[in-house]
């Protein structure tokens, strides 16, 4: 019990510690929440956003390789030829694309993450009720 001034006494410092470390031992909790593993629904999902994640990167680097490719076929001399700016705006078109879907990888992953992590706090904040 705090004294006048506010302050707690060295021993019940320590008895509220004691008292709110027993109360965390105490609360009902999943073997998956003791080991700090995701549960089954939660790993799949997250090996999915990473395997879509990999798909979009990989998609990227080539659409980086064809653009660098279609820019390297021409002779750096000379106005490229029609077939050649065709090939050059497609790769473009590809690589701004594949942009776009990576990024969307991305937030979808980060979003993923959030959502566990959120559903990791509710099963905690649900436990300590």
């Amino acid at each position: 019990m705090p004294d006048q001034n506010g302050f707690m006494t060295i021993g019940e410092t320590r008895q509220e510690f004691a008292d709110a470390e027993a109360r965390l031992l105490a609360r009902p909790r999943s073997a998956y929440e003791i080991a700090g593993d995701l549960t089954p629904e939660e790993a799949s999902a997250t090996e999915a956003g990473y395997a879509a994640l990999d798909t979009a990167t990989d998609a990227l680097a080539a659409a980086r390789a064809e653009l660098a490719d279609a820019n390297a076929a021409g002779e750096g001399w000379r106005e490229p030829s029609a077939r050649e700016a065709a090939r050059i705006d497609d790769a473009e078109r590809a690589l701004r694309r594949a942009t776009a879907a990576e990024e969307e990888a991305r937030l979808d992953s980060n979003a993923l993450q959030t959502r566990i992590g959120r559903a990791r706090q509710e099963r905690r904040n649900g436990a300590d009720r």
